[in-house]
């Protein structure tokens, strides 16, 4: 109803509706210690564009039972709407239950025999059976603790198998009204600002987040808490830098780099930390920061694009000898260190040799942009990487008066160019990044180029051959001028 009448009277656009909703949802939780509005306002939010039949989420409208029966059912009302979403499930279920009690001569609570064909439908992937199984518990006048575990397993089903954000986020938000002290509270705190962030609501995610620091110092027995702490100022960090804000995201980064974490989030941490300092372009911290990133991490899966933004800032330092030093340390990777990751390698190493070679070449400093396209030539004997690199060889000794050494260049592209398939690659050799030669050339096209310099190379030869003689006649020439005019002047 709210968001028609903002829809007529406003003629507010239809798709930000459900923003509209959800913010003023936020609005009457932080004065509403109750949820019940938020997930009304959330839910219409998010009907908005959706079909009939799946604007509904069952089980979680708005209560309107009254009493200690209304306080029991407060978590979930009764399952009616859910036979608009799931009728073939819950058309015999009473029934079913009543057969599968007395199969097990009534051992069983509904409630129980419901909670394992909820986990046996989610097992086989059913998930909207495994939906309708746990509204229907949710759906008994039972009190509203004993039904704290459904409406979790039902929260983390919609989040990680459903892939559900939206609907996640209600459930997951309605835990959190009625259990904010209890044991799994930081987890759900946790699981709620990392939707909040995937739905691009950062401020609200970096709310949950914070949060879970407060639940662990109020919840001491919570299973992992010390983990799930260091879990959410991970992931505060890790919002700041999604939101654009490098400036914030580098002090937390900082800060975490002091704590004992696991081997993979500590590189994650110090190469974040890289990141941050090369966005605000604090260049020499840059520099500092990665060094130490590759001395403490050089087997890490972050290695070699640290390496890249250390080449980089060296670069904009105007350090280019050094910058060139990186490069070939870089291209030169020991195979046990690059084994690991070696997609992540071939990727950078290309990206790197090939910015670094053509901005040296650029410049006019020829001799340190062959050494670079000489190290990368010889990372891999595959067409597509190797040929493009030997192409800027050429051009290198070229421009280096070597026409010799250039002709050898083009020669070798014309030998092992013909008839090779651009994709054909021999097992565990890189492949260039972004398909055929990272310099924009196909094979077809570097042997037309590598024909043209040869015959460029002909030509210019055979110029040479032609008017070096004039020239010697004309020097000679000169001479025998410069020599006749002090006789004629006696």
């Amino acid at each position: 109803m709210v968001g028609i009448l903002a829809w007529k009277m406003l003629r507010i656009p239809y798709s930000v509706l459900p923003n509209l909703l959800l913010l003023k949802a936020v609005q009457i939780s932080a004065k509403n210690s109750s949820f019940l509005p938020v997930v009304a306002l959330f839910l219409g939010g998010l009907s908005f564009g959706m079909p009939e039949q799946a604007r509904a989420v069952p089980g979680l409208e708005e209560p309107t039972l009254q009493g200690q029966e209304a306080e029991a059912k407060a978590v979930v009302p009764p399952v009616a709407a859910a036979v608009k979403t799931a009728p073939e499930v819950l058309r015999d279920l009473d029934s079913a239950l009543k057969q599968k009690r007395a199969e097990d001569a009534a051992t069983k609570s509904e409630q129980e025999v419901l909670r394992e064909w909820a986990a046996a439908a989610i097992k086989e992937g059913d998930y909207a059976k495994a939906e309708a199984y746990f509204l229907k518990i949710l759906s008994y006048p039972d009190p509203k603790e004993a039904k704290r575990q459904s409406l979790l397993d039902l929260g983390r089903m919609l989040e990680e198998k459903v892939k559900n954000p939206a609907k996640a986020v209600a459930v997951y938000e309605q835990v959190m009204s009625y259990w904010q002290n209890d044991p799994e509270a930081a987890d759900v705190n946790l699981r709620l600002g990392r939707l909040y962030r995937q739905m691009g609501a950062y401020k609200l995610a970096l709310a949950k987040f914070y949060n879970v620091l407060y639940a662990s110092l109020r919840v001491k027995d919570a299973p992992d808490y010390k983990k799930v702490t260091l879990d959410a100022q991970l992931e505060i960090a890790r919002t700041h830098q999604l939101s654009g804000n490098w400036q914030e995201a580098g002090k937390f980064y900082s800060r975490l780099k002091l704590l004992e974490l696991p081997p993979e989030e500590k590189a994650e941490v110090y190469f974040r930390s890289v990141e941050a300092l090369h966005i605000e372009k604090d260049r020499v911290q840059t520099v500092a920061a990665a060094k130490e990133f590759l001395t403490l991490f050089a087997n890490a899966r972050q290695a070699p694009e640290c390496q890249y933004l250390l080449i980089q800032n060296l670069k904009a330092l105007d350090r280019k000898e050094d910058a060139v030093v990186e490069t070939v340390k870089l291209l030169k990777a020991e195979q046990s260190v690059a084994k690991e990751h070696p997609e992540s390698w071939a990727y950078w190493q290309q990206r790197t040799g090939n910015e670094l070679g053509n901005e040296l070449y650029a410049s006019g400093s020829f001799t340190n942009a062959l050494t670079v396209y000489q190290t990368l030539a010889e990372l891999s004997d595959v067409a597509d990487w190797r040929l493009p690199a030997v192409y800027q060889i050429g051009l290198c000794f070229e421009r280096l008066r070597h026409p010799e050494r250039a002709r050898t260049a083009y020669a070798f592209i014309l030998e092992h160019s013909g008839g090779t398939k651009p994709d054909e690659a021999k097992a565990g050799e890189p492949k260039a990044a972004g398909g055929v030669g990272d310099l924009g050339l196909n094979i077809g096209t570097l042997r037309e180029m590598a024909q043209w310099r040869m015959k460029h190379l002909d030509w210019a030869q055979r110029t040479d051959a032609t008017v070096a003689p004039l020239l010697s006649k004309k020097a000679a020439g000169d001479g025998a001028v410069r020599k006749a005019a002090p006789a004629a002047a006696n």
